[in-house]
C-alpha cells in the first residue's frame, strides 16, 4: 500500500485495535485495495479502511465478498463526490453512501448492488449537473423498483443528459429558468420517470 515497513507496522496495529469482527486478512485486503486505488499515507488509508470496514457491518449481508464491496462503494464514491486522498473526506463520502444505501435498500425491493450498479452508471452524466448524491442514489433505486435493468435505464437518463447538456439554454427558456433554477429542477424530480420519455415529461411538467 505504498507505506515503509515501520508505516506499515503501524498499520497493522491499527486494524487490530479495531472493534470489529472483520478478519486481518480482509483489512488488509481493503487497505491494499485503497492503496492501489491512489490514496496514500498511513493516516489516509487507515481511515479508508475503517470507513470500508463500517460499510462491510452494514452490507455485508448483500455484498459478502470484501473485494466486490471495496470496488463497488469506492468506485461510486469517486463517481458522485470526485477522487480524493484525504482520509476524513473519504470517510464521510464512503459513510454518506452507505447510509444513503442501507435507508433505500430497507424501504423497498431494491438492493445495494444494483443501486451501486445503477449510480455508477448515471452519476458520471448526473453529477457534472450538480444533481446531489442522494437524489442520483435513489433514481438508481426507483429504476430498479420499476424493473429497468441497469443498462437500459443508464442509457435512458444519459440520452436525456446529452439532450439537456446540448440544450441547456433551450431547457432553460422552455421552463422559463435559469441555469442555476434547472439544476434545482432536476435535484427535485422524484424518481417516476421509468423511461427517457416519462423521465423528461416529468422534468417539463415541473
Amino acid at each position: 500500500v505504498g507505506l515503509t515497513a515501520d508505516e506499515a507496522n503501524k498499520f497493522v496495529e491499527s486494524l487490530q485495535a479495531l472493534d470489529t469482527r472483520t478478519s486481518l486478512n480482509d483489512l488488509l485486503k481493503i487497505g491494499s485495495i485503497g492503496g492501489q486505488q491512489g490514496i496514500e499515507g498511513l493516516d489516509n488509508i487507515t481511515k479508508f479502511t475503517a470507513a470500508i470496514d463500517k460499510l462491510k457491518v452494514s452490507l455485508g449481508d448483500e455484498i459478502p465478498n470484501v473485494e466486490d464491496l471495496v470496488a463497488g462503494v469506492s468506485g461510486l464514491s469517486n463517481v458522485l463526490f470526485g477522487f480524493t486522498k484525504d482520509g476524513d473526506q473519504i470517510t464521510a463520502n464512503l459513510l454518506k453512501i452507505g447510509n444513503s444505501l442501507n435507508v433505500l435498500s430497507a424501504s423497498g425491493k431494491a438492493t445495494a448492488p444494483v443501486i451501486i450498479d445503477f449510480a455508477s452508471r448515471i452519476g458520471g452524466s448526473l453529477a457534472p449537473l450538480g444533481v446531489l448524491p442522494e437524489k442520483i442514489l435513489a433514481l438508481s433505486a426507483a429504476f430498479q423498483e420499476f424493473n429497468i435493468l441497469p443498462e437500459r435505464g443508464a442509457t435512458a437518463i444519459n440520452n436525456l443528459v446529452k439532450d439537456l447538456g446540448a440544450n441547456v439554454d433551450l431547457f432553460a427558456k422552455k421552463l422559463s429558468l435559469n441555469k442555476e433554477q434547472l439544476k434545482d429542477v432536476v435535484n427535485n424530480i422524484s424518481p417516476a420517470g421509468a423511461t427517457r420519455s416519462d423521465f423528461a415529461m416529468e422534468l417539463a411538467l415541473k
